[in-house]
């Protein structure tokens, strides 16, 4: 096949064998202007596979029906998941993380980079002005230390690992990926793929390495890197490496409230993040996210990341169509 034997629904056609659907190549992936008619003409065409391959990390050349292979390589990847994860299974929450990364990147070059990072001092240095280590005072530290922070949730396979950690042309950046409410949940997690990152756990060659991140429920208990970004975000977040913060195992739901928020006023803890220490060490992960409930109320984690990106991020460095896939593809919104 050759690009004058293609039209934009024969390319659809072979987006749709890669998992991508119409519903999400018209919402997620082509802007609000776009009509199927302008590839009626070649350089119209043209443009669509511009488009496509930019916004979701495809090759021009496959695009145009001249090469096997759809996805861009963003250099080398490290997937952490269980052995019934597949990374082809992940495959597309890593290729648009990864070019969500990229532009992100873009946006940030000319800023330094403040690596590396202890644990026990961000901690000490977010306890100066603030009651506990939060998922926001953690987003805005990461920012404050130019490595970029977003959100990206819904994919075309609709999987969503727990997030990616990259370094693009030598750029730190985190993409949490789970769509998770909870700001507890969250900030372990951007504290666990910081600590990829700062422990030199990403295979970066040429300025770029990935570390894709399917589930901190099913971690491998032996893999190594693992265990020490868990040791380093629990540092960051309790100050300790293997904290054990409710002992009692069939303590109430109401009795773990009133112990995390007890406990977190004498420890500088997020009573949160006790109540998740409790369901990790005790495995009663049901009582951990009912007293989540109760102990944050209507959080929105998802929020606090894409506000922080908006707030950051210097729109003047992206094309506006980049700025408006952006904006698509992560779902935050400017305030009105």
């Amino acid at each position: 096949m050759s690009i004058t034997t293609l039209n934009m629904q024969t390319l659809r056609g072979r987006l749709s064998e890669i998992g991508v659907t119409r519903k999400y190549l018209d919402e997620m992936v082509l802007p609000e202007w776009w009509d199927d008619r302008i590839a009626d003409d070649p350089s119209g065409l043209s443009e669509a596979q511009g488009l496509i391959g930019k916004a979701l990390g495809l090759r021009r050349g496959w695009l145009a029906g001249v090469e096997d292979d759809p996805f861009r390589h963003f250099g080398p990847t490290k997937f952490k998941a269980p052995q019934n994860v597949t990374p082809e299974q992940l495959g597309w929450a890593k290729t648009i993380s990864a070019r969500i990364a990229e532009i992100a990147a873009h946006a940030m070059r000319e800023l330094p980079i403040h690596l590396p990072i202890s644990p026990s001092e961000l901690r000490a240095t977010l306890l100066e002005t603030n009651k506990y280590v939060t998922l926001e005072n953690l987003v805005e530290t990461c920012w404050q230390l130019n490595i970029p922070v977003l959100h990206v949730g819904t994919f075309p396979d609709g999987r969503k690992p727990d997030g990616l950690a990259a370094f693009i042309n030598n750029r730190p950046v985190i993409v949490l990926n789970r769509n998770e409410s909870s700001t507890s949940w969250m900030g372990f997690i951007l504290a666990h793929e910081l600590g990829h990152i700062c422990l030199g756990h990403l295979n970066v060659v040429n300025g770029t390495g990935l570390l894709v991140e399917d589930s901190m429920e099913n971690i491998h208990l032996d893999d190594e890197d693992e265990i020490a970004a868990n040791k380093f975000a629990c540092e960051i977040l309790t100050g300790e490496q293997d904290p054990i913060l409710c002992v009692k195992q069939r303590i109430s739901v109401n009795g773990l409230v009133r112990h995390s928020m007890e406990l977190g006023e004498t420890r500088a803890i997020a009573p949160g993040v006790i109540a998740l220490n409790h369901g990790k060490q005790n495995n009663r992960w049901g009582a951990a996210r009912s007293a989540l409930k109760i102990i944050e109320g209507n959080t929105d984690a998802i929020s606090i990341i894409h506000g922080a990106m908006i707030q950051h991020l210097d729109m003047s460095q992206l094309p506006d169509e980049t700025v408006d896939y952006l904006f698509r593809m992560t779902g935050a919104e400017l305030a009105e």
